[in-house]
């Protein structure tokens, strides 16, 4: 099966199967999305990507699996990074407190309440 005759794996398919299905009944995109209870935004991207991608737009996107890697270039800058996010919240009065040695100490380290200014 293909296309507008394939059955939905999951109810975010039916319902974007659905949309689309109305869409071409002629109805309004306001009347679709209350009708199956979404915004009008969501239909109107929905039939955007129809337009774009064919008929089984509907279809949800494969998601990737398993873990990231990072290669051992990025893995090797993660020390420089965490020191400039710790001096860029030290300069804004956000840093936890904490000491090179409480990082080694089975990573323990201690905070103070921080007013994050929202």
């Amino acid at each position: 099966m293909s296309g507008k005759n394939a059955r939905p794996k999951d109810w975010k398919e039916a319902r974007r199967k659905r949309a689309l299905e109305l869409k071409e009944l002629a109805w309004k995109q306001c009347e679709i999305a209350e009708a199956i209870g979404v915004s009008r935004a969501a239909v109107c991207q929905w039939v955007a990507h129809t337009r774009g991608h064919g008929a089984k737009s509907w279809r949800a996107k494969p998601r990737p699996r398993g873990p990231v890697k990072l290669t051992p270039e990025q893995f090797d800058r993660i020390p420089e990074l965490a020191r400039k996010h710790t001096v860029s919240l030290a300069m804004s009065g956000r840093a936890p407190e904490w000491s090179p040695s409480s990082a080694t100490n089975g990573g323990c380290r201690t905070t103070k309440h921080m007013s994050l200014g929202y």
